[in-house]
């Protein structure tokens, strides 16, 4: 497996958020996975914000 792929498959933002939502749900502890699941959903947020601005922008600029 290429480094890159390797490097997102061990770093993935499923199986944290999954974590997190079956412990919150199971009343179970979470440990660092809210922290991380929280991390990568803000990150994915800012970077769809961007994308989406950039976007907009290239469309609507005269």
């Amino acid at each position: 497996m290429p480094a890159a792929i390797r490097a997102f498959a061990t770093h993935q933002p499923i199986t944290p958020v999954t974590e997190t939502v079956r412990g919150l749900l199971m009343g179970t502890p979470i440990g660092s996975n809210g922290w991380i699941a929280v991390t990568w959903l803000v990150g994915l947020l800012v970077a769809a914000y961007v994308a989406a601005t950039v976007l907009f922008r290239r469309r609507t600029a005269h």
